[in-house]
């Protein structure tokens, strides 16, 4: 307490206090009267830190001390005592922590105060002050880069213009995109580039001067900006950051040949990223094209027409092109382009384009194949009077009438209805195939049917197989048969006698006695090619003949069917033959003149009338001898025996 004082009989100062516990001040167990002590010091003062938005800054002091508090001076007012929370830690340590640092805190001063709380008599002591560096403001518009989220009031936030890089340069100028109004230095400012307004034309956003901003230095004064800039050529890289120039068209489009249902492509070449193909049907004015059913290509360098009506070909056509990614290309326009004068082939009054039969032939384009090209001449069948080439007029070929051989429908000169039709006169009914191969006449060459050699007639052995052949050019071949020596003819038909009835050669298996003498022939036709001047070409008949050295040895005339005559193959070709029969005692049993008969009578065992035997009576059985005079005047006669059994 304070002198004097009274004590009582135990010494103790009366009505002063104490004589309670003494302080611990740092709690370490020794009375801090007990412990020495020493006043604070500070040996490193806070220093001032670097302002980064919604940051954290921390300012640190180095004392011999056990106690802090740390002060704020509000934007240089008043000192006062800080709490932890909020934004503020470490408020009682010797560094304390500013979080979420906003642009309110840019002025604001800290200091410590610090003593050595367990040494009573330490006067505390004050640090020096300490706040925030000041800050570069590249646009000038009072809020530090630092803290400006628009350093050059582009209306593109610098971190977008970072694009993922601190400091992005693309230019590789030294100055970085967030505080460069050219970027990437192709001559358009990054403000229009991004896609956004600056009609004033300084490079920032909106066109009030100087712009109102907001605490962050966003400029406010403007229409738009602040969304993601333009890429407009969808490559992942912002306009603004990707140098672009003035298109420029290389290749201007040239007329095309105009073909009525069918396409035509209009082309043209530019340093151009976009293409935008416009029609005009006045020639004056001018509409953007979309691609549709008649219409592809409409945003590229080569434009196609499909499907094309008669209105099609009295359109122009141009193409504008841009650099859609530099937004300071006005644009370039082609020259325009249309379509080629259309003939009129077959001069008629009516255009090719809107004519259905181009050559008057009386078959319809279409049937023609519009631009089929079959005898490859480079003329399409629609405009060729002899698609095939092949010397027939395709009127001819297609079965219609062409009365002066022009090769037009009917006779010239001709009236046409308003589609090109030839008008009274036949045709555009389905042309000709007469072949039935799928192909029409008029469009599959023929020729007329020849014979260059003729079928010879064969001799063959009983029961061999022979063949007829003629040579020879036709569509068909059928070989015919006449069994009355050309009197008659009949159409053979494969069977397991006769093979290749319709082809050039026609084989005969197992020759039997009955085809003696037969004669066969072949009609050639050629029905697909109109002009031939042979409806059918008949070739010479040939005959089979049997080999007359083959003479059976034995018969049996039962009756049962089977060898029941004495059946010589070959005596045909000498139809004047005479035959005799004799027993082994050389009396005649047999005589017979065939005199010219085409089925001579074989002896079927019977006697003609003998001495021994009467007339019809058979023979018995045995060994006969005959004598065959072929009474021809070339062949000697021919003998033998004959056993005859029943």
């Amino acid at each position: 307490g304070s002198a004097p004082i009274t004590v009582d009989a135990n010494g103790q100062v009366t009505g002063q206090g104490g004589y309670t516990a003494p302080a611990d001040l740092n709690a370490n167990g020794t009375p801090d009267f007990q412990e020495a002590g020493a006043a604070a010091a500070i040996t490193t003062q806070p220093a001032n830190q670097n302002f980064i938005p919604n940051a954290s800054a921390t300012f640190t002091v180095v004392a011999s001390a056990d106690t802090y508090q740390w002060q704020v001076s509000p934007n240089g007012g008043a000192w006062v005592n800080l709490v932890n929370g909020g934004n503020y830690s470490g408020v009682t340590t010797a560094s304390l922590t500013v979080s979420n640092l906003a642009v309110g805190n840019i002025n604001d001063r800290y200091r410590v105060i610090v003593n050595n709380r367990a040494y009573a008599c330490d006067p505390r002591t004050t640090s020096g002050s300490a706040g925030y560096i000041q800050l570069t403001d590249t646009d000038g518009d009072g809020v530090p880069d630092l803290v400006d989220v628009d350093d050059d009031n582009d209306g593109i936030l610098d971190t977008v213009e970072d694009n993922g890089v601190a400091n992005r340069d693309t230019d590789g100028d030294g100055t970085p995109d967030r505080l460069e109004l050219d970027a990437d230095n192709d001559g358009c400012r990054d403000v229009i580039e991004a896609g956004f307004t600056d009609t004033d034309g300084d490079g920032r956003l909106g066109n009030i001067v100087p712009p109102t901003i907001d605490a962050t230095g966003r400029v406010t004064s403007g229409t738009d900006g602040y969304t993601a800039p333009a890429n407009l050529n969808g490559n992942g890289t912002p306009d603004f950051q990707e140098a672009g120039a003035v298109s420029v068209i290389t290749t201007q489009p040239v007329n095309r040949d105009f073909v009525l249902n069918g396409s035509a492509t209009f082309t043209s070449a530019a340093s151009a990223d976009t293409f935008q193909w416009q029609v005009s049907v006045d020639g004056v004015n001018w509409s953007d094209l979309s691609d549709n059913a008649n219409y592809s290509g409409t945003k590229t360098a080569v434009l196609t027409i499909s499907n094309m009506n008669v209105s099609y070909y009295y359109n122009k056509y141009r193409v504008r092109v841009r650099n859609i990614a530099y937004r300071c290309d006005p644009g370039s326009v082609s020259n325009t382009a249309g379509f080629n004068t259309l003939p009129d082939t077959d001069k008629d009054g009516v255009l090719d384009i809107v004519d259905l039969d181009d050559d008057n032939d009386g078959i319809l384009d279409t049937v023609e194949g519009g631009n089929t090209d079959t005898d490859g001449d480079t003329i399409p069948d629609r405009l060729d009077l002899d698609s095939d080439n092949d010397g027939c007029l395709d009127v001819v070929e297609a079965g219609f009438s062409d009365g002066d051989g022009d090769g037009r429908l009917g006779n010239s000169p001709v009236t046409v209805d308003a589609q090109g039709r030839v008008t009274g006169q036949g045709g555009y009914t389905t042309p000709n195939d007469l072949d039935n191969n799928g192909k029409f006449d008029f469009q599959e060459a023929g020729s007329a049917s020849v014979i260059s050699n003729q079928p010879e007639d064969v001799e063959v052995t009983l029961g061999a197989q022979t063949t007829f052949e003629v040579t020879g050019s036709a569509t068909y071949f059928q070989w015919q048969v006449s069994t009355n020596d050309g009197a008659s003819w009949t159409d053979l038909v494969n069977d397991n006698v006769y093979s290749g009835v319709t082809t050039n050669k026609l084989t005969v298996s197992q020759a039997i006695g009955k085809y003696e003498g037969y004669l066969y022939r072949v009609v050639l036709t050629s029905p697909d090619f109109a002009c031939d001047p042979n409806d059918s070409l008949i070739s010479d008949p040939a005959i089979l003949l049997f080999n007359t050295e083959l003479i059976p040895n034995g018969f049996s005339p039962n009756g049962d069917g089977v060898n029941d005559v004495f059946f010589i193959p070959g005596l045909v070709q000498s139809p004047n033959f005479k035959m005799e029969v004799f027993d082994r005692w050389g009396n005649s049993v047999y005589k017979y003149s065939n005199n010219g008969n085409l089925n001579p009578n074989w002896w079927n065992g019977e006697s003609t009338g003998t001495m021994t035997l009467n007339k019809g009576q058979r023979v018995p059985a045995g060994t006969y001898f005959y004598l065959i005079d072929f009474n021809d005047g070339i062949k000697t006669p021919a003998k033998g025996w004959v056993y005859v059994n029943y």
